[in-house]
């Protein structure tokens, strides 16, 4: 019962967390241009820190299991970095015709 009042926690609390990163922090996030590479790193460091750090502190603290062995990302973690490297080559390669090389 403890285990799953502290996920209904989370869950609202993550929520309530992401909805005020939409209307208060990233419309002044875009005021730096999306085309930038500062909005790319702010936005990539916010979805870390929002989105996947959470869950691990959750399953580390509250759940006390290894995240990266219960989540399955020590076993053939080399593998599932060379496929997501391939599969960006390829749409990088297939964009590469309509938009042109990147600036």
């Amino acid at each position: 019962m403890r285990s799953k009042i502290f996920f209904v926690a989370y869950i609202i609390a993550f929520n309530a967390i992401w909805t005020l990163w939409v209307l208060v922090g990233y419309p002044r996030l875009v005021r730096i241009g999306e085309r930038t590479l500062l909005y790319a790193l702010i936005n990539l460091a916010v979805r870390g820190l929002l989105w996947v750090l959470p869950v691990f502190v959750y399953l580390r603290c509250l759940d006390r299991v290894d995240p990266c062995v219960y989540l399955k990302l020590k076993k053939h973690w080399l593998r599932g970095v060379l496929v997501g490297l391939a599969f960006a080559a390829l749409i990088f390669l297939l964009l590469l015709p309509e938009h042109g090389p990147p600036r």
